[in-house]
């Protein structure tokens, strides 16, 4: 019987819904990258998160596994045998209770390996001195709910209020890299093992908090969080963020840019278990930084700034697929934006503007009617939205010409209400 449920932290950094577990360890096994030239190096990424409420002693050990070992429990050939360097076969390190890290295991593959599929093979072992108790369950459902969105790595869901998961019981994986392309010299690189650290019960604390100051002012947090203040803020907001960026709006732009923000504000606002993945990080950053928390609006607009566009940008990727039901980006490449997006606004890089049209300004053409703001034209806002496009073909060269014939699509679609 678990007296609190530590959040999971493992779905924040990679698709986890299905997880292993040894011991009350559970983990997730990749490869990064997954394919890689001969001569080259990749590295076996252990995503480690204790369940238990004591320290564990973990061992990992690296091997090839046998062709005895592959075969059990397949029919067919046999994939390949990789031969690699590593620091060293086996490895210890400690976590602290309910802490959440990853262990990179940096291997060169052997320059004289042929091209093809390889299976790396791990195993586990976890010992405790003391006996623990489950802060972690071994399955969950989360209270995230039903949602439109397929990919929830990166976008604080998880940690704030769970996306559900299974564990399987298990104490060794075998992850499979591909060998490709020509074969390179071996450089001379640092194979030894890092074990960094990404969570730990400290950050509780500052979540009960938050939870706590959100449910003693909902309905007051919620009465300030109206669309039409809402999308002023964030109008005004974005105009500042994305100069940074080295991007200056045009009106449609901002018009349609602000829109996206707002409903993805709104889509979150929905009911209360959405509100907390909104806003329990937002609360939390804020307290982390001593900021004041009595300004809902600007919590949410300023404060909560990036955290809105980093889920509006999920949201619209969402939003954009399901309308032309295909996936036109993967996963990867969905979060690949959303980390340049992200980056190019905190460090002052400029960012490339078909990033600000892929997909924020995409997503916000799928909800153009469904938020407006009074005595609008919505007919007239679409056309400076197709004004600004137009300024922008120098930009739209023959590589984007798919961005290009989405945005048409869903402008018509859009004008046609």
């Amino acid at each position: 019987m678990m007296e609190v449920e530590y959040p999971d932290i493992l779905s924040e950094y990679v698709s986890a819904r299905d997880r292993l577990e040894t011991n009350g360890l559970q983990f997730v096994c990749q490869m990064d990258p997954h394919t890689v030239a001969p001569g080259e190096v990749t590295a076996l990424l252990l995503y480690l998160q204790n369940a238990l409420d004591v320290p564990l002693q973990v061992t990992v050990r690296v091997h090839i596994p046998s062709a005895k070992e592959m075969r059990r429990g397949r029919s067919g050939p046999l994939p390949p045998l990789v031969n690699f360097t590593l620091f060293e076969p086996e490895m210890t390190l400690a976590m602290e209770a309910a802490e959440m890290g990853l262990l990179r295991i940096p291997l060169q593959i052997d320059p004289s390996t042929e091209q093809g599929e390889y299976g790396i093979r791990c195993s586990l072992a976890v010992t405790s001195q003391e006996r623990g108790t489950r802060i972690r369950p071994l399955e969950s459902q989360g209270r995230l709910g039903q949602t439109i969105l397929k990919d929830t790595v990166g976008l604080g869901l998880a940690a704030a209020v769970g996306v559900g998961y299974i564990s399987v019981p298990a104490d060794q994986v075998t992850s499979t890299i591909t060998v490709a392309g020509a074969a390179e010299q071996p450089a001379e690189v640092n194979l030894e093992p890092t074990f960094t650290s990404l969570w730990m019960p400290d950050e509780l604390t500052i979540q009960q908090q938050a939870l706590r100051e959100i449910n003693d002012r909902r309905i007051h947090i919620l009465e300030q969080l109206k669309a039409e203040p809402m999308y002023v803020a964030l109008l005004e907001e974005s105009e500042t963020a994305f100069n940074l960026a080295s991007v200056a709006l045009h009106v449609g732009e901002r018009i349609f840019l602000a829109r996206i923000l707002t409903y993805t504000v709104q889509y979150f606002l929905e009911n209360a278990n959405r509100q907390d993945a909104l806003l329990i990080p937002i609360w939390a950053d804020a307290l982390r930084n001593n900021l004041d928390t009595n300004d809902y609006l600007a919590m949410v607009t300023q404060v909560g700034y990036e955290r809105v566009l980093r889920l509006a940008i999920a949201l619209s990727f969402a939003l954009v697929s399901e309308t032309l039901q295909r996936e036109p980006w993967t996963a990867e490449e969905q979060r690949a934006v959303a980390d340049l997006v992200l980056d190019c606004i905190r460090q002052g890089e400029p960012l490339p503007i078909e990033f600000l049209y892929l997909p924020l300004l995409l997503g916000s053409l799928v909800i153009a009617r469904k938020v407006t703001m009074p005595e609008e034209n919505i007919g007239h806002s679409l056309q400076l939205l197709a004004q600004a496009k137009s300024k922008r073909a120098e930009s739209f060269d023959e590589e984007l010409q798919e961005l290009n014939r989405i945005f048409d699509t869903l402008l018509t679609a859009a004008q046609q209400g």
